[in-house]
């Protein structure tokens, strides 16, 4: 199994955290955003 750099393909804003769930605001996407697609700190 091959694994690929991560690739940014967009930009969002976490507002809001509880314990088992996140609410965010997508401001930027070059591409479609899926689920599962993991998210980082700039």
């Amino acid at each position: 199994m091959v694994k690929l750099p991560d690739e940014r393909i967009g930009l969002l804003i976490v507002f809001r955290v509880f314990d088992r769930v996140s609410y965010a605001l997508i401001m930027q996407a070059t591409q479609s955003i899926n689920k599962l697609d993991s998210v980082t700190p700039p």
